[in-house]
């Protein structure tokens, strides 16, 4: 497995009606491998547990295909 680290956290406000905000949280992480990325989530879904499946699925596709020659 992966080592990941977090490299920041920020509040994304985001207006979805008139006078209604939902606020998204932006983590921007770093893999052992020298991969960065960055997944956002709503703030009232943060929880540990949802942060690292948002990560492991962000870096899954990104990391397998690192390296890789593809034909476009």
């Amino acid at each position: 497995m992966t080592q990941v680290k977090i490299v920041d956290i920020r509040d994304r406000p985001k207006l979805i009606g008139p006078g209604k905000r939902e606020v998204n949280v932006e983590i921007i992480y770093e893999t052992e491998k020298g991969y960065s990325g960055s997944v956002s989530l709503a703030k009232k879904d943060l929880s540990e547990e949802n942060i690292q499946k948002a990560i492991r699925g962000d870096m899954e596709v990104q990391e397998r295909i690192l390296g890789e020659t593809i034909k476009v």
